[in-house]
């Protein structure tokens, strides 16, 4: 019994520790009547019990904090080399491991074959650090899995679509292939097992009644198997469906083994539509994109998306979409496709897979975008997407949270720009284009590509940029040869060089048809480049037969005029171009210049007369004359309705002009027709660089105390100037007033003829000499003067306008009988022609406006004769 006594002691006294009986005990001072001699053992426990349990908080505080944050890794499924999604998800990896700060501990960019093989590796049971939870997979791939599996949207999310991967069919030359079912009994690789290309090709030729046992499957490796299969003799057709440029693709059609075969619409149709049931979309590939591909290539398309397994962890989705975003330039490193990852694409209006949703860290990603200012731009690495990097470095640091988008160029800003949360960095000549709604008026001619112009309402300036050049850089082989034939067929006193674009027009007109034809890049498709490029070759003459045109992006176009593939270049820039540094500064290119003769119908409205100094760029020979060309200017715009806080936008770009390479002053350069937003002239003014308003001044508050003070303590001289120069100031500030108070959108014709009276008194009280009479002093009346003159210029292009409508609702007007509707014009004409004597319009807005007319009323009698 006494051994066991301790053992009793022990469990009498923790049964004791009852928080009820232990509170009492304590509230009376006391330790449970059952201990007894107990005491200093239950001291002893109760001491450890607190020491244990602050060891335990101490540790719930601590250890968390000494773990740090969750760490991550990732492993991106791929595809084979040669193709698209092999260097882009390598580069992706790489750009996920190195951000700051990240908890990503390790990416892996793992090959595979292809979209199908991608989908299975994401649904792979067996999970370890190399099984991929991410994957580049193509549209048609997810749909065909989620046939097979309902469970498949429950497994797997999107995060965001990539790019369009567009079916290449090529196929050899020499054995007559001109459309699918010539493939039968041919060598045809349907792509690696696995792949994207190996699920959409058999069930192409299926759909066009070739079974697999009517043509031989090669089974390739990769695209690069294949294109040396090609080259070897070994294949006579090949799919390849995979971003353009492909590099197989690029090497078979280098060579000249293979030719890339184009889709009639009736096969088109039929794999688009529900026969088909492959996802599928018409897509094509611009002409010359390819060594050794003159024409257009209508073929078909599916779009990639970037997929990852729905149980990773929502944080982790959210961050590889920002490393993604956040360093789309350094994508491009590994591939040209990197230039169509956009924002504005990859996540608004997104249309997903039948069954699939976005994973929850990509919605919430693509929610906080809502509240970003999208800055639009141009091509990665040029001009427009450094200054917009630049801007979205500014405006961060005002805590207007913005991001960069970069696209094609002014053309696709434009439709940017109908979202109200866009800045978009545009040519001066493509934002009144857009804004008027009439390229003609801007460019001087119709142009072939003006329907895709879009029209943006109540666009607005907020800053003139810098002035951008037009380039027309040849290669000098082609000259020389151009000349060499030329020169044949004319006299020796006769003979020309080639330095200007009219003798280059002059030539192609002497030279036989049967020439082949000038290979021009015009810029990129939605680029206003190209809208400057095709007025400029039609006002010389240059007929789009005589060219073979392109529409390349900047550094396509650079590459294939360094390899030869295309003759000409044309492109607007910034001087000195570093987009095409590499061949400006090759001796195999020289610039052409314009004659001002040829260009007078641009100059007349948006464009100015410039020059490229000589040795400004290497390919300027020694000797040679400075380039003869014309300018535009680049502007930062957005609408009059933007949601944002314009002022404080313009405040942020105009203070951190420096770090933009702009001078401050100039960015409220006056363009004519493109007014300033209201916001940024708010701010210009606070700036003093545009007059404020009477009254408004600080200064001019300081001048009248100043004025009330030497009438106080001056003499009688004093006293009497201090008289007059308060009534100079009534008269001016009388004037002012009345000027400032004609509403020049109100009633516009009323308005203009008090504005023009009011001048011609100005202007008769200054022959007058109205200072001496003490009215006003010299420096007053040439402000009043410009004051006037600027709402003079408001009014009459209001009047301007009101016209324009006028004209467009005779037009639109389908009631009306011909008679009427001459009879309205010709009352709308001779109206123009009375405001323009009475000093109502300028001779341009005449000008402009009977070019209307008559081009409307030669458009309603085509139309009659028709």
């Amino acid at each position: 019994m006494r051994k066991s006594q301790p053992r009793f002691v022990a469990l009498r006294f923790l049964s004791s520790l009852s928080p009820r009986r232990l509170s009492t005990s304590v509230v009376r001072g006391q330790l449970p009547p059952k201990v007894g001699a107990s005491r200093r053992v239950s001291t002893t426990l109760i001491v450890a019990l607190v020491v244990i349990g602050a060891a335990v908080i101490v540790a719930a505080l601590l250890i968390p904090r000494a773990l740090g944050p969750p760490k991550w890794s990732a492993a991106i499924a791929t595809a084979t080399p040669g193709g698209t999604y092999y260097p882009l998800g390598r580069q992706l990896a790489l750009i996920l491991e190195r951000l700051p700060g990240t908890p990503i501990e390790r990416v892996l960019a793992r090959q595979s074959s292809g979209s199908q093989e991608n989908v299975l590796l994401l649904l792979d049971s067996i999970r370890d650090d190399a099984t991929p939870n991410i994957a580049f997979v193509m549209g048609p791939a997810l749909v065909r899995a989620a046939q097979g599996r309902p469970d498949v949207p429950q497994e797997l999310s999107v995060l965001a679509r990539l790019y369009t991967d567009v079916m290449q069919i090529v196929v050899r030359e020499d054995q007559g292939i001109q459309s699918i079912g010539d493939l039968r009994g041919k060598r045809v690789f349907v792509g690696t097992a696995g792949s994207g290309t190996r699920m959409v090709a058999p069930r192409i030729l299926e759909i066009f009644g070739l079974p697999p046992e009517d043509y031989r499957t090669d089974d390739a490796s990769s695209f690069t198997d294949v294109a040396d299969k090609f080259i070897d003799g070994q294949l006579d057709a090949g799919f390849f469906m995979s971003g353009t440029p492909t590099e197989a693709v690029q090497r078979v059609l280098e060579s000249g083994a293979g030719t890339l075969l184009s889709l009639d619409d009736e096969t088109r149709e039929r794999l688009t539509t529900g026969a088909g049931n492959l996802g599928l979309a018409s897509a094509r590939i611009p002409a010359n994109f390819y060594p050794r591909q003159p024409q257009r290539v209508q073929t078909v398309g599916a779009d990639v998306f970037l997929v990852s397994r729905t149980d990773i962890p929502e944080d982790l989705a959210y961050l590889i979409l920002t490393g993604l975003f956040d360093n789309i330039a350094d994508l491009l490193l590994a591939h040209a496709r990197a230039q169509d990852v956009k924002i504005t694409e990859a996540l608004d209006a997104l249309e997903l897979p039948v069954g699939f949703s976005l994973h929850p860290g990509a919605a919430r990603f693509a929610e906080d975008q809502q509240d970003l200012l999208l800055v639009a731009t141009g091509a990665l690495y040029g001009k427009y997407y450094d200054l917009g990097r630049r801007i979205q470095s500014l405006l961060n640091e005002r805590r207007i949270g913005s991001r960069v988008v970069q696209t094609d160029g002014s053309l696709e800003n434009a439709r940017l720009l109908n979202s109200e949360r866009t800045l978009a960095i545009m040519q001066y000549d493509a934002a009144l284009a857009s804004s008027f709604g009439e390229p003609k008026f801007v460019y001087g001619v119709d142009l072939t590509n003006a329907s895709g112009v879009p029209a943006v309402k109540d666009l607005r300036r907020i800053a003139t940029l810098h002035e951008e050049q037009l380039h027309i850089a040849v290669r000098r082989d082609k000259l020389a040869s151009l000349e060499s034939r030329l020169n044949q067929r004319l006299p020796e006193s006769d003979e020309v060089a080639i330095t200007t674009l009219t003798q280059l027009g002059e030539a192609l007109m002497k030279l036989p048809s049967s020439e082949p034809r000038l290979r021009v890049s015009l810029g990129p498709e939605n680029s206003a480049t190209q809208l400057v490029a095709q007025a400029v070759l039609e006002l010389h003459g240059i007929q789009p037969t005589s060219i073979a045109p392109s529409f390349l992006p900047v550094p396509d176009m650079a590459n294939r005029l360094h390899t030869g593939e295309i003759d000409i270049g044309m492109f607007v820039s910034y001087v000195p171009s570093e987009a095409l540094k590499s061949i400006l500064n090759s001796d195999e290119i020289r610039l052409l210049s314009l004659e001002q003769k040829h260009v007078a119908p641009m100059t007349r409205t948006v464009f100015t007369t410039t020059r490229i100094r000589p040795g400004q760029y290497a390919s300027q020979r020694e000797g040679e004359a400075a380039i003869q060309t014309i300018s535009t200017r680049a502007v930062l715009v957005t609408r009059e309705g933007a949601s944002r806080d314009v002022r404080k936008i313009t405040e942020a770009v105009f203070e951190g002009a420096a770090f933009l390479g702009i001078a401050a002053d100039s960015l409220a350069q006056e363009l004519p027709s493109l007014p300033l937003h209201p916001g940024a002239k708010l701010y210009y003014q606070e700036a003093r660089l545009l007059p404020t308003e009477p009254g408004l001044d600080i200064l001019t508050m300081v001048y009248y105390v100043l004025a009330i003070l030497v009438i106080l303590f001056t003499a009688y001289r004093g006293l009497m100037m201090g008289l007059l120069k308060l009534r100079r100031d009534g008269t001016f500030n009388d004037m002012a007033r009345q000027t400032l108070a004609v509403r020049v959108d109100a009633d516009i014709l009323d308005s203009v003829r008090r504005l023009v009276s009011m001048r011609d008194e100005i202007e008769e009280r200054v022959r007058r000499r109205w200072w001496q009479t003490g009215e006003l002093d010299k420096r007053r009346w040439r402000y009043l003067y410009d004051l006037i003159r600027d709402r003079i210029t408001e009014a009459k292009d209001n009047l301007t306008r009101e016209l324009v409508s006028e004209i467009r609702a005779v037009a639109a007007t389908t009631r009306l009988d011909e008679t009427t509707r001459r009879e309205r014009n010709r009352s709308i004409e001779l109206r123009v022609w009375k405001h323009f004597e009475n000093g109502e319009l300028e001779a341009s807005q005449r000008e402009m406006l009977l070019l209307l007319l008559h081009t409307i009323a030669q458009q309603g009698t085509e139309a009659g004769q028709e």
